[in-house]
């Protein structure tokens, strides 16, 4: 349970075994607490967190690197469009964008514009947003 679930409500995660990496972790760990804090039971039948120095060694490693091509618009809008749900879900719609200055400047300029429409989008764009209602 990785990526693309979105149940508010779950505020207890369960792993049976540690992800195979940061970033698994990092996603499994972000589907609860969406509502209220979320509790977090790591169950590590092969030892692998003692290999690695402990949790807070573990929890100190770095993401691996990231295959996805950032730059590429409809990534940026579709992350847009899931950001601009949350951000609004939590009464966030002036939001600071200096958070995202890590992001492509694309994401940023999609993001501020649906929460605060200023600009047309583009119709290659828009059938994404059609298709996430």
């Amino acid at each position: 349970m990785e990526l693309g679930l979105d149940i508010g409500e779950i505020d207890t995660i369960v792993m049976l075994d540690v992800p195979p990496s940061m970033k698994s972790f990092w996603q499994r760990l972000g589907r609860g607490g969406r509502r209220r804090e979320e509790i977090c039971l790591l169950i590590d039948p092969e030892d692998r967190i003692r290999e690695v120095g402990g949790f807070a060694a573990y929890m100190k490693q770095p993401l691996e690197p990231s295959w996805l091509y950032l730059d590429n618009r409809y990534i940026q809008y579709g992350n847009a469009l899931c950001a601009a749900v949350e951000l609004n879900d939590i009464g966030e719609t002036n939001c600071n964008f200096s958070h995202f200055n890590s992001l492509p400047a694309g994401f940023r300029s999609l993001l501020e514009n649906e929460l605060r429409p200023k600009e047309m989008i583009p119709q290659d764009l828009y059938m994404l947003k059609q298709r996430g209602r």
